[in-house]
């Protein structure tokens, strides 16, 4: 996989329009699976695998309705505004947490995520433009790349196919009100990364993993 290397110029102020933050997220969708690497700050990047008894298709289609699934969005939800497209969908989310450090903040971000099929695998990019205030400002780039693959399930003797999930995330800091060099704000940094892909990244497994459970009981489709 290639590095890419045009760099997209992400707001530095605060109260950026929405239509400014998706128009900057359209125009990197064609290349958002490429990884992307920059000498001058720093990245944070979790990688995990998972075999999920579900088929390929299902998996995606629960991903692209990870933000809509249920009751979530709404005024009083975390998903303020979605809306879908052919292959890819735009939202917008809201709402607060409670850092490490007992600090409140309040969290807003766009998203865009991209579904793209290909004959032996399918690929979902996720990537949102993040921003925290509380006592500090801290603006973040979040990628997501998710790979399914069909494998035989091995409790059905392979008879049957469920998904090998590979998933990587990287959480690049845009802007922020903290000094890399100082040892104490590069902790206050990790705990908003972790924080953010704890709210994420646990949030879309857990509404992907009720769609697909609910599928299974009721013997529909999604």
């Amino acid at each position: 996989m290639r590095l890419g290397v045009r760099k997209i110029s992400w707001p530095t102020r605060e109260g950026a329009a929405d239509e400014v933050i998706f128009a900057l997220l359209d125009e990197e969708k064609e290349r958002q699976l490429l990884l992307h690497q920059s000498g001058k700050t720093v990245s944070f990047q979790h990688n995990e695998v998972r075999l999920l008894p579900f088929a390929v298709s299902d998996v995606a289609r629960a991903l692209r309705h990870s933000l809509s699934f249920g009751a979530r969005v709404g005024p009083t939800k975390h998903c303020r505004d979605i809306r879908m497209y052919d292959s890819y969908f735009h939202a917008v989310t809201a709402d607060s947490v409670q850092l490490p450090d007992a600090q409140s903040a309040e969290v807003k971000s766009r998203v865009l995520q991209l579904c793209v099929t290909q004959p032996e695998r399918t690929v979902v990019t996720w990537s949102g433009y993040v921003e925290y205030k509380s006592h500090k400002f801290i603006r973040l780039l979040e990628k997501t790349w998710v790979v399914l693959e069909s494998i035989p399930m091995p409790a059905t003797g392979g008879r049957t196919h469920g998904t090998l999930m590979r998933v990587v995330v990287r959480l690049t800091p845009v802007e922020a009100e903290l000094d890399p060099q100082k040892p104490e704000d590069i902790v206050e940094m990790a705990n908003v990364v972790v924080s953010t892909y704890q709210r994420h990244g646990q949030r879309m497994l857990q509404s992907m993993l009720e769609q697909l459970s609910d599928c299974m009981r009721t013997g529909t489709r999604i």
